[in-house]
């Protein structure tokens, strides 16, 4: 049973005595709060994809005995470079659990798929099936919206809809938020927008808006940097530096699957949209892995946890402020420390050697030390009272102080 702790509670207590609503700001969709989730498997969302009997699916997973009945929902999409994945993936699972577990009502849905890689050749290609998975994605969100009004039976705040995928699945999220003229269209990708319904796509459940509240894009990008722009959505930026598939910056996409030889589409990465957010006074987190490949959070699970927590910490500072104690999003990745709050472990993972790493109590009383192994080091702390400590950790280069809180 996970350990409560009466001093963190009244930090929380302390920070949320402000102008923010002490229901929304609580541990809820910041920490784990539940420990079981309930899933909901092959829930049809539309039947007309693309103005056909293409029926769609989506799996959906919530708090195991929650009986809140406004809450968030985020809606996730898997990658798989257009053409495979699905809804089941791994990845996909681990981040409905994972926010579920928050809180949070969360859904992952299947979408149309090009039938092979080999489909993927030129830019109008790649244009096309990124399109048919925009308007898919509209459809579940608009497929919610229209269950809100049909009685709300997944009970959620249809003001608060969330959207985010992995991959592709970022790039089709991404153009859900942020493709919202075909202005800035060339002429040949307009006709693709327009043979498929246009801005709002023709993939069912109409008359709904498809606007997110805001957006966690996992190694995705744009094909034009000027679509975003002041009033859109909010977006964490998640991407290893060295991605082959999706640019960091700005080059073809793909590169992983064609050997750089075929035309794709040219993307701009996490590393360009970053600035493009700043310019255009838009709040945004960016989440770099340097040096890391595609996707790094499938193959590593301590990325995989930093990657959730930053996106869950973004999230949660749209509406509330970070209890004392709690980091925020990192934009160097210098120095990683996960999970914090800790119950049984807490890891540390450094970009430069660890020379020292200990933990004090909050009367300066050494607790624990931990023998460097490289570029990792981590506590067991399961035996420790709950409460707040103090991390230092040394490099050559730098010494790195933290509060942590153990429960």
């Amino acid at each position: 049973m996970q350990r409560r702790l009466p001093v963190l509670l009244a930090l929380l207590l302390s920070a949320f005595a402000t102008s923010l609503s002490q229901a929304q700001c609580t541990d809820r969709y910041l920490r784990t709060i539940y420990a079981d989730v309930d899933s909901t498997q092959d829930v049809t969302y539309t039947t007309t994809a693309g103005d056909s009997a293409t029926t769609l699916w989506l799996d959906v997973y919530q708090p195991h005995g929650d009986t809140a009945t406004a809450r968030r929902l985020i809606i996730w999409m898997h990658g798989g470079a257009f053409f495979q994945g699905s809804k089941a993936d791994g990845d996909m699972k681990y981040l409905c659990y994972r926010f579920a577990q928050r809180g949070y009502v969360c859904a992952t849905i299947n979408y149309r798929l090009a039938p092979s890689v080999i489909s993927l050749y030129d830019s109008l290609q790649d244009f096309k099936y990124m399109v048919w998975a925009m308007s898919d994605m509209k459809a579940a969100i608009r497929y919610f919206k229209k269950e809100y009004s049909n009685g709300n039976q997944w009970k959620i705040d249809t003001d608060r809809i969330y959207i985010g995928g992995s991959s592709a699945g970022a790039i089709a999220s991404d153009m859900v938020a942020f493709l919202d003229s075909d202005s800035t269209l060339p002429a040949p990708f307009r006709a693709l927008l327009d043979s498929n319904g246009g801005i709002n796509g023709n993939s069912g459940n109409p008359g709904y808006s498809t606007r997110p509240y805001a957006v966690a894009s996992l190694a995705g990008a744009i094909n034009n940097l000027g679509w975003i722009h002041g009033g859109s959505p909010p977006t964490i930026l998640s991407q290893g530096t060295a991605d082959r598939i999706v640019p960091y910056d700005c080059a073809y996409a793909f590169a992983g699957y064609t050997g750089g030889f075929l035309p794709t589409i040219r993307m701009c990465g996490s590393g360009m949209m970053a600035p493009q957010f700043n310019t255009a006074g838009v709040q945004y987190g960016l989440q770099s892995f340097p040096g890391s490949d595609h996707v790094p959070w499938d193959n590593d699970p301590a990325i995989a946890y930093s990657m959730d927590s930053a996106v869950a910490t973004f999230f949660y500072t749209l509406d509330c402020q970070l209890p004392q104690g709690i980091s925020d999003v990192s934009t160097t990745n210098a120095i990683d420390v996960y999970p914090n709050p800790a119950i049984t472990e807490l890891y540390i993972r450094s970009k430069n050697p660890i020379t020292q790493s200990v933990l004090y109590d909050m009367t300066g009383r050494l607790v624990a030390s931990a023998a460097p192994k490289h570029y990792r080091v981590s506590f067991h702390v399961e035996n420790l009272p709950a409460g707040i400590y103090i991390l230092q950790v040394e490099t050559k280069e730098t010494t790195f102080t933290r509060k942590i809180s153990i429960q």
